[in-house]
């Protein structure tokens, strides 16, 4: 399966719209042939515009901070990182600035935060690097049990973040020892690891990030069985299936010996009114069930549709939603200043937008 290519998209679509609109209210080329034959021409007239675009728009650029590899040769990150520097692909990783505010999460240790950014500023790699490295520090991770629970609200984000995170751990880092799981309505119950394994190799961002490769990494778990009988340390999910997780005497294997350290809410701007109190009792049922009390987890929210500038508002709402104390004021929201890409600075480069 390939990539989308927009251009061809649109040209089938617009195609498609045409033989629709001459279906659904058909004139007869025999009873009105002047009529059926303008109708034709304007479908078929390049001026006639069914569908715009594709419209191209460049993401903006953000204040840059120390790279991983800074970060590493100070001790603020764990020496394992360094494995990134073996590959072509993870030495980019590894020596690129980091945004300033990715950068900020990292040292926002043991601290509960909200990261309110624009889209496409790498808001998943605030709170991925962060977690990540403690996992990297543990000893441990040969004993199963979740230690980190990612909740989505869509299954379209879960999929998209569960790949990003998998190439993340099984490629660029070689596999440490991190397991990873999916447990949503999209894994279904009866099915097997091979059938799972099947549908994931087959989409075009398997082949792209791992190339010919025709296996699943085994620390990637894909079907519930096995994230049952060996429950993963990341647990990638939805809200609604979190509540069957506790709710359900079957799933009850799935937070044995949990030792849960981080709650992340993606998009936490979509849990308003009625839904952000159901999503506040469960998060609260959660950690009775783990006999977890305030101060044991460490609680993420991010969204590009927070407004920065009323901090202490969103710190408050995080507190409700999460039952955790989060900090006031600047300490309770990373956020990020936009700026022109690099390549965009140059006085050439400028001159010459200038006289277009």
């Amino acid at each position: 399966m390939n990539e989308l290519d927009p251009i061809v998209f649109r040209d089938q679509l617009r195609d498609s719209l045409a033989r629709f609109i001459s279906t659904a209210a058909p004139v007869s080329p025999v009873r009105a042939p002047r009529l059926a034959q303008c109708i034709s021409d304007a479908l078929n007239s390049e001026r006639v515009s069914l569908v715009k675009g594709p419209f191209v728009e460049s993401l903006p650029d953000f204040e840059k901070g120390k790279s991983l590899s800074d970060l590493v040769n100070e001790g603020v990150l764990s020496s394992k990182w360094s494995i990134l520097s073996d590959t072509e692909d993870g030495d980019k990783i590894f020596r690129r600035q980091l945004h300033k505010h990715q950068a900020e999460a990292l040292a926002r240790e043991g601290e509960h935060y909200l990261v309110a950014t624009g889209t496409g500023s790498g808001k998943t790699e605030a709170f991925l690097f962060p977690l990540i490295n403690e996992l990297l520090e543990q000893s441990d991770l040969s004993d199963p049990g979740v230690r980190a629970i990612l909740i989505y609200p869509l299954n379209a984000l879960a999929n998209d973040q569960m790949q990003r995170i998998a190439r993340l751990l099984f490629k660029d880092l070689a596999d440490p020892g991190i397991t990873l799981g999916r447990y949503t309505g999209q894994v279904r119950s009866g099915t097997t690891r091979t059938e799972e394994e099947r549908k994931i190799i087959e989409t075009p961002s398997f082949q792209r990030d791992f190339g010919s490769v025709r296996k699943v990494p085994g620390n990637w778990l894909l079907s519930r069985s096995e994230m049952l009988e060996k429950p993963p340390h990341i647990l990638v999910t939805n809200y609604a299936m979190l509540e069957h997780i506790l709710l359900l005497p079957r799933n009850r294997g799935l937070l044995q010996n949990a030792k849960l350290k981080w709650l992340v809410l993606d998009e936490i701007h979509t849990y308003a009114g009625a839904q952000a109190i159901e999503v506040a009792f469960l998060l609260r049922k959660l950690k009775t069930r783990l006999d977890l009390s305030r101060g044991q987890l460490k609680c993420v929210g991010t969204s590009a549709s927070l407004d920065p500038d009323r901090k202490n508002e969103l710190a408050q709402f995080a507190e409700n939603l999460f039952a955790e104390s989060f900090p006031s004021g600047d300490r309770a929201v990373i956020v990020s200043n936009r700026q022109l890409h690099p390549a965009l600075r140059s006085p050439r480069c400028c001159t010459k937008l200038n006289r277009r």
